[in-house]
């Protein structure tokens, strides 16, 4: 990570062959922070970084980096950049991100590829747990618990988690179909049931076994 961030200080150059200009640099060097903060934190430039400090330099280097502020967010936040962000505000950038991805068709974050149905359900997972931190606000507008589920679920109907959420929230309206608390929780056991015979699957973020 250091290597490559001496290297966006110099304005880019070649590694190996290729050339890499100075914001492909720092695009490298946030993915190996947000790697050693995935891995628990460690040493690097003969310092220890914990995971905070870990997803912090990489949001530093590339703000972008939607994996990143989900991953701050689960640390419970951080300052990036001189401004505080709560673990609700992690998300919601999350979320911005995300969603502007989708807009876009997809696209790359943390020097990774993305389709537009791998960002649909990216940002239904931000959406989803940002509604857990009792919402907040996204691209400057406000949205509340039950607005995040509506918008998760708007995104990816197959996030069994924030149906759960949804039915708690009494309900509502999604895609131009109301679901009553029992429908959310219905929606939330066929969801469930397919996942089990598919072998388990991922719901939220989180991997799920078939058991």
């Amino acid at each position: 990570a250091c290597a490559w961030s001496c290297l966006a200080g110099q304005g880019g150059g070649e590694v190996q062959g290729t050339s890499y200009s100075g914001e492909a640099c720092q695009i490298k060097a946030a993915t190996e922070w947000c790697n050693l903060g995935a891995g628990g934190g460690g040493e690097a430039d003969g310092q220890l970084h914990s995971s905070n400090d870990c997803y912090i330099k990489a949001l530093s280097l590339d703000p972008k980096n939607a994996c990143a502020w989900s991953s701050l967010a689960a640390k419970g936040g951080g300052e990036v950049k001189g401004k505080n962000y709560g673990s609700a505000s992690c998300h919601s950038k999350a979320a911005a991100i995300w969603s502007s991805l989708v807009a876009e068709g997809g696209g790359e974050v943390g020097g990774r590829s993305y389709s537009r149905e791998e960002c649909k359900i990216k940002v239904a997972t931000a959406w989803s747990h940002l509604g857990a931190h009792g919402g907040g606000k996204v691209n400057k507008e406000n949205y509340s618990s039950k607005e995040c589920y509506i918008k998760a679920l708007s995104s990816d109907p197959r996030n069994a988690c924030a149906w759960c959420n949804l039915a708690a929230e009494g309900g509502g309206q999604v895609d131009g179909q109301n679901y009553s608390t029992e429908q959310c929780r219905s929606k939330a056991a066929t969801t469930w049931s397919c996942l089990a015979a598919e072998g388990g699957g991922v719901v939220d973020g989180q991997k799920y076994s078939r058991k």
